[in-house]
């Protein structure tokens, strides 16, 4: 299967996600990668799932989880390309 290469941009801030998707074709890459965006709009944390972010702030899975739980907005999808 077809490894992409990707780059989200959020659109109120310079805030980025990048990385590597697998897919069928690029076509398919990009709409996982849209309605992915789209549900991080409706993530939120419960308060149990808080207190665990706030005891350990720093770690990356922490860190990442803060950021989705306060994503107003989906961010765009800025460049998309299959890795050779």
């Amino acid at each position: 299967m077809p490894l992409y290469r990707f780059r989200l941009q959020a659109q109120d801030s310079e805030h980025y996600r990048q990385g590597t998707t697998e897919a069928e074709s690029k076509e398919a890459a990009h709409e996982y990668l849209v309605q992915r965006e789209e549900r991080y709009v409706f993530y939120r944390l419960d308060t149990a799932e808080m207190a665990e972010v706030e005891a350990e702030p720093d770690t990356p899975r922490n860190r990442a989880r803060r950021a989705i739980h306060a994503q107003v907005q989906p961010y765009e999808l800025v460049s998309l390309e299959e890795v050779k």
